[in-house]
């Protein structure tokens, strides 16, 4: 019986880290577009932030290239942040994994281990 339960338990393995690996990647895609939406929804010639300083020289909303910076630093941070939610999502899923401990029973030592073999 351990041949099967092994190969059933490989078999159970592999499909669940394929079908979280699926689930993250398409979720890190979804959150980085969604939050690029939001983010870049603030990215206006309005918001003063991008007018002062060293925002205003590198992310001139002005020119191409400096509107291709600013659209790098927006990407970038919105799969920071895509990355973050992926990672919170897991969390909870290994919290909400862990009473499953508590159905385990620790591993037999010393004389019970011997009276069983007897």
């Amino acid at each position: 019986m351990r041949t099967e339960g092994t190969g059933i338990y490989s078999l159970v393995r592999n499909l669940g880290s394929a079908i979280g690996i699926s689930v993250t990647g398409a979720l890190l895609q979804i959150n980085t577009q969604v939050n690029h939406a939001v983010l870049a929804g603030e990215a206006t010639p309005f918001n003063r932030a991008l007018h002062s300083g060293a925002a205003a020289r590198v992310w001139d909303l002005g020119s191409a290239q400096g509107a291709g910076l600013l659209n790098m630093e927006i990407t970038r941070q919105a799969r920071i942040i895509a990355y973050i939610d992926d990672f919170k999502l897991m969390l909870v899923l290994v919290v909400a994994a862990l009473p499953l401990l508590l159905l385990t029973r620790p591993p037999e030592t010393g004389r019970a281990a011997k009276k069983v073999d007897a």
